[in-house]
């Protein structure tokens, strides 16, 4: 919670979602970087890494960020999350 909480201060949009809330085709571990370059991680079953990628590829670039908005849709906002808490 403490480097959330860090990242919100920093200006950062925080939006939290736990995996087990997502289907199986939206959890997956990628970043974007300025809607042109993607890392995407690879991991086995119990959590280790197996494979990395990182392309340019246009068309995989934005497939990704079609899930990125999906994954937003279904988050909470940080705040929003202590607010609840606090109450």
């Amino acid at each position: 919670m403490d480097i959330l909480e860090q990242q919100r201060d920093a200006g950062i949009e925080v939006y939290v979602i736990q995996p087990e809330d997502l289907s199986r085709e939206l959890n997956e571990d990628y970043l974007i970087m300025d809607d042109r370059v993607f890392v995407r991680l690879e991991l086995t079953a119990d959590g280790r890494a197996r494979e990395e990628t990182i392309s340019i590829d246009e068309v995989e670039v934005e497939r990704l960020v079609k899930k990125f908005d999906l994954l937003v849709k279904h988050a909470r906002r940080l705040d929003d999350i202590i607010d609840n808490l606090k109450k």
